[in-house]
C-alpha cells in the first residue's frame, strides 16, 4: 500500500502513525511525499493562497490517478467540497489541538510595541482577544 503525504515534519509523524497501525493489520506500507501548493507557496499568509485545499490537491489528484492508494491529511486541511469519489474513511484520534506561544515574556506581560508571528487569522484573535485588543 502507498500511503502519500506532505514531506513536513507534522505530516510525516502522523503519516508514520497510519503506516504502523496499517501493518498490524498485516499491510506493507510505503510511504510517498508529495510538495503540495501550499508547501510552494509557503511564504504566503494561508488566507492568500490561490485556492482551497492547497495543502491536499496534489495528492488527491495522486489518488484520483491510482499513483497512491490512500492520503493522510490534516482535516482541518480538507475543504469542505471535495470530489465525491472521494472519501475520509478512517481518523485517527485526536493529539492534543494546543499551541504554544513561546517567549521570554508572558503573553499578558509583552513590552509595548512587542511582535508576534503567525500565519493564521484565527491565532491573530486568539491573541488579540485575550489581550483585549479586539
Amino acid at each position: 500500500m502507498i500511503i502519500g503525504t506532505r514531506g513536513s515534519k507534522l505530516a510525516l509523524v502522523q503519516t508514520e502513525k497510519v503506516g504502523e497501525q496499517l501493518r498490524q493489520l498485516g499491510y506493507e506500507c510505503t510511504i510517498q511525499t508529495v510538495r503540495s501548493l501550499g508547501d510552494i507557496l509557503s511564504e504566503r499568509a494561508l488566507y492568500n493562497m490561490p485556492s482551497e485545499g492547497a495543502f491536499v490537491k496534489q495528492l488527491d489528484r495522486l489518488l484520483l490517478a491510482g499513483t497512491i492508494d490512500i492520503a493522510v491529511h490534516s482535516m482541518k486541511d480538507i475543504p469542505l467540497a471535495r470530489d465525491e469519489s472521494l472519501e475520509t474513511s478512517a481518523v485517527l484520534p485526536r493529539d492534543s489541538p494546543y499551541d504554544v506561544l513561546v517567549s521570554r515574556y508572558r503573553l499578558d506581560t509583552m513590552p509595548d510595541g512587542a511582535e508576534i508571528g503567525t500565519s493564521s487569522v484565527r491565532r491573530k484573535f486568539q491573541v488579540l482577544n485575550y489581550l483585549g485588543k479586539k
